[in-house]
């Protein structure tokens, strides 16, 4: 269909030569893209099949290509304006589905919907936004903060009150009725049974969910088996689907890495996020005021963890390397296998310490799996072997260190 990509290219708009532009956010799904620009319009390419584009391009329209076995696949190798008005202010992308959050405070889901993702009570695709309906009726309406995992989607209102629809096989709705899916919004319930509240920021990974409170205060449910939720106490000689939980909880305890002795919950997270099996959150740190810590856990094998080590399951919370202490880390995404975090400057002897005036300087790091180009490091990037278990590849393939882009993002103090 296209060339994959080992270094960032610009992305075009629908004459396929105009650079797209004024983006003010952007979401990644399994294979297809999210913009939105300043404007309130919505722009989406990529694979196109479920309806996940917003428009008809699922339905002949666009390009028509073949899968590795043979199979009839459509796509848009460029953006394209995602079918509605443009009055959306967050947007928020899963496997196959895609959800937006306009200005009226309602969320709007398209694309792939086998298991409920799209919250209309039906398990139909769609090829046009619809808006997620309440389900005691009408629409869900108030709603401030939205986040999609790869089978199933949150929104949280302005009360943080939050909500969970979609694939629930291994608990990642959190409404203590798993593995039963469901197509309308149910309430995330704690351990007692009652709805988290003040929730500022949520994601979803392929059978988790991870959550932020006002507090800084991280709540974790779903599924476990490589270690997603932090959580090293579940008997791990049960089968899958036993090593899951279907409520939130906190997520408390020690952490491995370069502060050994900072426990996870030391100091308030200010930004989490999921890749399909492992979690990223991001806390202040002891190191300097101002600095943060990035903690990693989950399904490692391919470096997605960022701490050196590959490790397959990772129960407990572990820092990414050395590299990346003095930073000041302003937002962390997953996606899939590997992990990417902008940093607000390079440190001028510690967090906040640069002299007056003087330019936030930016950089993007990016670790985990590369066999696609997902890391924008380049081939031939000169790093030596790594082993992973009994296989050794090479580092630009998948790399378990984290490596930064040339100062890729300038940033005023």
């Amino acid at each position: 269909i296209g060339n994959d990509r080992s270094e960032p290219v610009t992305v075009l708009g629908p004459d396929g030569m105009t650079p797209l532009q004024g983006i003010v956010a952007v979401a990644a799904g399994r294979t297809h893209s999210l913009a939105l620009r300043d404007d309130g319009t919505l722009w989406a390419w990529g694979y196109a099949a479920h309806g996940q584009l917003g428009g008809n391009q699922g339905m002949g329209a666009g390009f028509t290509g073949t899968d590795p076995v043979g199979s009839p696949i459509h796509y848009v190798p460029f953006a394209v304006p995602v079918y509605g008005l443009p009055n959306f202010v967050a947007v928020a992308a899963g496997d196959a589905h895609s959800l937006a959050l306009d200005t009226n405070s309602m969320v709007f889901a398209w694309g792939h919907n086998q298991w409920g993702a799209l919250g209309d009570g039906t398990s139909d695709n769609r090829w046009m936004p619809s808006p997620v309906l309440h389900p005691s009726g009408g629409v869900l309406f108030g709603i401030s903060v939205i986040g999609a995992g790869h089978f199933h989607s949150l929104a949280a209102n302005a009360s943080g009150d939050l909500y969970a629809w979609g694939k629930n096989e291994y608990g990642a709705l959190g409404d203590m009725n798993h593995p039963i899916d469901a197509s309308l919004p149910t309430a995330v319930l704690d351990e007692s049974g009652q709805q988290i509240t003040n929730i500022v920021d949520v994601d979803g990974g392929y059978q988790h969910s991870i959550a932020l409170d006002s507090s800084g205060t991280v709540f974790v449910w779903g599924d476990n088996y490589w270690g997603q939720l932090g959580n090293d106490t579940m008997d791990k000689t049960l089968s899958h689907d036993q090593q899951t939980q279907d409520f939130a909880t906190a997520l408390t305890g020690t952490t491995v890495g370069v502060l050994p002795n900072q426990d996870i919950d030391a100091f308030p997270a200010v930004d989490v996020d999921a890749g399909a099996d492992h979690s990223l959150v991001v806390t202040g740190s002891d190191q300097s005021p101002g600095c943060n810590s990035i903690f990693s856990f989950g399904w490692g094998t391919l470096g997605q963890n960022g701490n050196g080590q590959a490790s397959e399951r990772d129960y407990v919370p572990v820092e990414s390397t050395q590299s990346l202490i003095g930073h000041r880390i302003t937002s962390v995404s997953a996606m899939g296998s590997h992990s990417v975090l902008l940093s607000a400057w390079e440190p001028y002897g510690g967090c906040g310490s640069a002299p007056p005036g003087t330019p936030g300087v930016g950089s993007v790091h990016t670790w985990g799996d590369n066999r696609l180009g997902q890391l924008g490091i380049g081939e031939g990037s000169g790093l030596p072997p790594c082993t992973l278990g009994l296989q050794s590849v090479a580092c630009e393939t998948t790399t378990n260190l984290v490596l930064a882009l040339s100062n890729a993002v300038a940033l005023p103090n």
